[in-house]
């Protein structure tokens, strides 16, 4: 039998999986539903597990995720005890900036606060993300890797990626990759609590 090797580090043995999205992004008692599981180490599992609740508790307090379902009745109960008892406040704090606010129309309305999701938590979780997304499609195995991301969609919106892979976890995640010929780059539409759209570009750094 292959022996399985971590595919953050590819150093280490596969001995344990790691979930994508994590635990966290999800109610209680979790649904059982197919989720996205990967081969890691415990070393990097357990290197990643204290940014889990940072990139969820950034990506659920957006316009976008606040509505839905699972987060209004639990996760931000969650987010909220988290940032009381174990002094999650100050990095949420430095998450916030003054947006401005337009209408439509372009109207300026004023500016309000907002999250600024442009963060090396937010690099660090998409990137996990992406590397073990491309794992579970392709099986990849370790690939070095850097990622540029955005949250707002491309011009062509939802049309680039019409033709690509897609698959959905429940209705807390979903994710539609293309993979361009000749290339071992990806490009993924990340799209969490069914409204927050990321897209991630995971471009190969192998010589």
């Amino acid at each position: 039998m292959k022996k399985s090797f971590c595919i953050y580090c590819g150093q280490n043995p596969g001995t344990t999986r790691d979930h994508l999205p994590p635990q966290c992004f999800f109610e209680e008692p979790c649904p059982n539903i197919n989720r996205i599981t990967v081969p890691c180490c415990e070393p990097c599992r357990l290197a990643d597990e204290p940014n889990d609740a940072k990139a969820r508790n950034l990506i659920i307090s957006t316009i976008q995720a606040e509505p839905h379902r699972v987060v209004e009745s639990q996760l931000a109960s969650a987010r909220n005890r988290g940032l009381e008892l174990h002094g999650q406040l100050p990095i949420m704090l430095q998450h916030m900036v003054q947006a401005d606010i337009h209408t439509p129309a372009g109207i300026y309305l004023g500016s309000a606060p907002a999250f600024n999701l442009d963060s090396p938590v937010m690099d660090a979780f998409l990137h996990r993300m992406a590397r073990g997304l491309l794992h579970s499609v392709k099986k990849s195995g370790f690939m070095p890797s850097k990622i540029k991301w955005r949250t707002n969609l491309p011009r062509d919106g939802f049309g680039i990626f019409a033709s690509g892979i897609s698959r959905a976890v429940g209705d807390v995640f979903s994710y539609r990759a293309v993979f361009p010929q000749e290339s071992q780059d990806s490009l993924w539409l990340l799209t969490f609590y069914e409204r927050l759209h990321f897209v991630v570009h995971l471009q190969s750094t192998m010589a």
